[in-house]
């Protein structure tokens, strides 16, 4: 099983652990790809900065996305991105965390955004 990557700085209080004992932190790394407007996604490219819902099983949690690439402002739509994932209200859903490597991000019920949570690097 992959560890997801940890911010260090984050308080204890914001972790929690797997089966491989493995700590996780309420900031993810992944590499997404915001859909085009053609494939159902959005009709213009979100900021650094947006808080869409990530999808965790069955439920849905809002988060911030900070890109780490480079793209500080509009993030293309189409085109993979590096970016943090930062999990609002981690106390109430951190124990739905599962390590599947998917990522699903939604506004609402319309799907925007698809890829990977990253490991360690």
């Amino acid at each position: 099983m992959t560890r997801l990557w940890l911010n260090g700085d984050v308080p204890p209080a914001t972790r929690v652990e797997f089966a491989t004992g493995d700590p996780l932190s309420k900031f993810v790394r992944a590499r997404i790809r915001f859909l085009t407007t053609a494939e159902g996604g959005r009709n213009t490219p979100p900021r650094t900065g947006i808080k869409p819902q990530l999808k965790l099983g069955h439920i849905y949690t809002s988060c911030v996305i900070r890109a780490l690439s480079g793209d500080q402002g509009e993030l293309e739509l189409g085109k993979e991105h590096e970016v943090q994932l930062e999990l609002l209200f981690w106390e109430h859903y951190s124990d739905l965390w599962r390590d599947t490597g998917k990522c699903e991000l939604y506004e609402g019920s319309h799907l925007i955004a698809l890829g990977r949570f990253l490991g360690d690097q």
